[in-house]
């Protein structure tokens, strides 16, 4: 535990002693949402448990990316027509830049350039979208931001350009934008500096290009995109709105063709609604426990079906026969499990839902961040249901349960990935919280898991789990300036920067720092925290805990101070306004 030092030089901290953690509580949850006044106390279980809706739902926006409202659709579901104007000013386009049929399709597609999900929409969105040529119409937007006429984007200035460079090739050659984009997604990596060897290939103007990106209407053109994109309140890429309705379902060419004719006026007339594959239909049980109160939701099956309008559920319970034998049998854990059978390997979606299957038995487990233990004490229900005469927080099975920890006042955690690009926010926050409460204790602890002794797996990579362990060795030996290295690297960044540079102008020594980050002291102080976060069960980054009990999620300072208020009233500090800055990426989590 860590607490601000009333007078300091160089913004040093000092540590105290380091809280006993407790386990198991979802991964995500929704942020606190900051208001004029900090807002009541809620209970325990309000502010750090998560219905199974929600779980499905991070899922689902894993593999879509779909975010934001729709702006722009019909309340009775129908389609919104296009603004004929603004497809004569060039804002909705057709493949081949023809005349568009009467009931063409509009669709908006709001992505970053290197973000790899909006890539995939791309890939999947832009060949189908030649195929109906006429029939659909294509507004697409870049979403990053701008303030002072500078631009900032989530994956930094190649963004940025490569932002430009198409928005100038969607300006002057529209014919040849589906190409010259699908062209450059060969090499997500290359982008900007691809877009000569694309140009080529399409038989552009280089200099044309060029000197829209380096004059001032590749600045207008972006600065204009950005408006579009707020306007539509769409923060993740890719958001998608087909038909004026949004779409979370697949990325892959059949299944936004399959959308498309599901709103296209005669669809039964097109020739390329005609020639679809019939829905796959895909098989899953759904294993629950009915003690388990956030387990259910009966919108679970609606949501998931967005990814897989084939599919066909049955629910199970634990509490019955047949479900109790099914979780002995496959050797489960948690609950609630998503069991789908083997052949969802034929979905149009297993492309993207892969990565969160796990071969279990027969079938194939959807990774939902499931916590139920059935066979363990419920730890707030009154019941003795393990039967050894002990009941909530007094059995042995609740000694970590979140709901037994105790309250400590004036005290957060935040947990980040120190690479990740909203971790880096919400550490700048937390500096300038600091600034503001003089008696608040805190801690940061790193999100990443251990594979095997000394051995570790991070997000955003090898280079990330360094970092995490050299920020705990600076913690180890230099407690009253470690902050000072973790806001350094936080405001300039990890991958590809030099870290001595802000182990220096922290005053660390970097001989030392090196020599513990490389060594085995590393690794076993990483080990020790890891074990924090994944005694929660947290994965998101930033994720913060308030009073040692209570979650929630931000990246400004206003939010933090807004949600460390609601548990500690009357504190010095809360009436306090923070002059926070808008942070460099949108609110969200890695």
């Amino acid at each position: 535990m860590t607490k601000k030092k009333k007078s300091r030089k160089s913004s040093s901290r000092k540590t105290t002693s380091t809280q006993k953690t407790a386990t198991a509580e979802p991964a995500q949850e929704k942020a606190l949402k900051s208001e004029s006044k900090a807002p009541s106390k809620p209970g325990i279980w309000q502010a750090y448990r998560m219905p199974i809706l929600i779980i499905i739902a991070v899922i689902v926006v894993a593999i879509a990316l779909v975010v934001g409202i729709n702006s722009n659709g019909n309340a009775d579901g129908g389609i919104t027509p296009i603004n004929t104007e603004a497809y004569a000013n060039g804002i909705f386009f057709s493949e081949r830049g023809e005349t568009l049929s009467e009931n063409a399709v509009p669709i908006e597609l709001y992505v970053m350039s290197i973000c790899p999900y909006g890539i995939q929409a791309e890939n999947g969105m832009f060949p189908a979208l030649k195929e109906f040529g006429t029939d659909t119409a294509l507004n697409i937007s870049y979403i990053a931001n701008e303030a002072n006429g500078e631009f900032t984007s989530l994956h930094q200035q190649p963004e940025v350009d490569g932002d430009i460079y198409q928005l100038c090739v969607k300006d002057m050659y529209p014919n040849n934008f589906f190409d010259f984009v699908l062209c450059q997604n060969k090499n997500p990596q290359g982008i900007p500096g691809n877009w000569e060897d694309c140009a080529e290939e399409q038989v552009l103007n280089k200099m044309n290009i060029q000197e829209c990106f380096d004059g001032q209407r590749g600045k207008e053109l972006l600065s204009e995109s950005i408006k579009e994109s707020q306007a539509a309140q769409a923060s993740g890429s890719p958001t998608i709105y087909i038909g004026g309705q949004r779409y979370s379902g697949p990325r892959d060419d059949i299944s936004f063709k399959r959308a498309i004719c599901t709103v296209m006026e005669d669809a039964e007339s097109n020739d390329v609604c005609s020639a679809l594959p019939p829905v796959k239909e895909v098989n899953m049980i759904f294993l629950n426990d009915r003690r388990c109160a956030e387990c259910q939701n009966p919108s679970l099956v609606p949501q998931l079906k967005t990814i897989l309008p084939g599919l066909q559920a049955r629910n199970l319970d634990y509490n019955d026969v047949e479900g109790k034998q099914m979780y002995k049998e496959l050797g489960l854990q948690y609950l609630p499990a998503l069991l789908f059978e083997k052949d969802v390997i034929e979905a149009p979606a297993y492309t993207q839902l892969e990565r969160y299957l796990i071969p279990t038995g027969d079938y194939y487990s959807l990774m939902v961040g499931a916590s139920f233990d059935p066979t363990k004490e419920i730890c707030d229900n009154s019941i003795d249901d393990t039967d050894n005469g002990l009941t909530d927080c007094d059995d042995p099975d609740c000694e970590q349960a979140i709901e037994c920890r105790p309250e400590i006042e004036k005290h957060v955690q935040l947990f980040i990935m120190s690479d990740c690009p909203y971790g880096r926010e919400a550490v700048k926050a937390l500096g300038q919280v600091l600034e503001t409460f003089s008696d608040l204790d805190y801690e940061i602890n790193y999100i990443v898991s251990e594979t095997a002794p000394g051995q570790f797996n991070s997000l955003h990579g090898a280079y990330e789990v360094e970092e995490d362990m050299r920020q705990l060795c600076a913690k180890e030996q230099a407690p009253e300036d470690y902050f000072d290295y973790v806001l350094c690297r936080s405001t300039n960044g990890v991958n590809g920067k030099d870290w001595k540079d802000c182990a220096e102008q922290a005053g660390l020594d970097t001989d030392a720092l090196a020599e513990c980050t490389d060594g085995s002291q590393g690794k076993a102080l990483l080990s020790a925290n890891a074990k924090i976060g994944n005694a929660l069960q947290i994965s998101a980054s930033p994720t913060w805990m308030a009073n040692n009990r209570y979650k929630f999620s931000g990246i400004s300072a206003d939010q933090v101070q807004t949600n460390i208020c609601a548990y500690n009233e009357g504190w010095e500090g809360c009436d306090e306004a923070i002059d926070t800055p808008v942070p460099a990426v949108p609110a969200g989590t890695c």
